[in-house]
């Protein structure tokens, strides 16, 4: 939970949002607390003894590399007649407006040293595995410039996006993402965003999203 952007609010508080627990001893020095990321516009100095002050951690949320769900599958058939192919979405996809709605979110928040927070909304398979998330800063640039790590792997390794893998044979960078109606357990906010699609399975290294499942998709490198 991002500490507020504005108003009184205590060190203890400060402490919580590191992970520390309420009403345990805490200071300005403690590297949990200087590790914190600051608000856009906020710099929250790390050297240890250095100045520091309040007004640094309005809206500092800390470190988060763990988004979750429930993984489903959905079926959509597009165009008429004979050129009508039935899709199918696997994973969790929520907010796309070309997909069919699977699976749903648990926890949506990220938050990383290089972004600061933000929130997934897509990570589906078809032939193609599709990620979306709710800033738009990661257009023209790859997923790992945008959040500052290469893949999303389940809780035993399986990696599931790479920023590194390519689609058609190009270089994959991030591209606008107009979200649908939103389900699944989704939050709204945002009306724009940012999409990445890459190529799964055969040579790629990246597996599928499943069609079942709770499901931790974990930020690495």
């Amino acid at each position: 939970m991002t500490l507020p952007t504005s108003g009184a609010f205590t060190l203890d508080a400060i402490h919580v949002e590191a992970g520390g627990s309420t009403g345990t001893t805490c200071s300005f020095n403690d590297t949990d607390i200087r590790g914190l990321i600051a608000a856009s516009g906020k710099t929250i100095n790390s050297t240890q003894g250095t100045t520091i002050d309040f007004d640094d951690f309005y809206g500092a949320v800390a470190v988060d590399l763990t988004a979750g769900g429930t993984c489903g599958q959905k079926q959509q058939t597009i165009q008429v007649g004979k050129e009508s192919q039935t899709i199918t979405y696997t994973g969790i996809a929520t907010t796309d407006s070309g997909s069919a709605q699977a699976g749903s979110w648990s926890d949506q928040d990220y938050a990383t040293s290089t972004r600061g927070a933000f929130k997934i909304y897509d990570l589906f398979s078809t032939s193609s595995t599709t990620l979306i998330v709710d800033s738009a800063a990661g257009i023209g640039i790859s997923w790992s410039a945008f959040c500052g790590f290469r893949y999303i792997k389940n809780s035993s390794g399986t990696i599931l996006f790479d920023s590194n893998s390519t689609f058609s044979g190009n270089a994959v960078v991030g591209t606008t993402s107009g979200f649908g109606t939103q389900g699944g357990g989704a939050s709204s906010g945002s009306t724009g965003g940012t999409r990445w699609v890459i190529s799964t399975g055969g040579t790629s290294g990246v597996t599928a999203m499943p069609n079942s499942g709770t499901i931790s998709l974990i930020l690495s490198n």
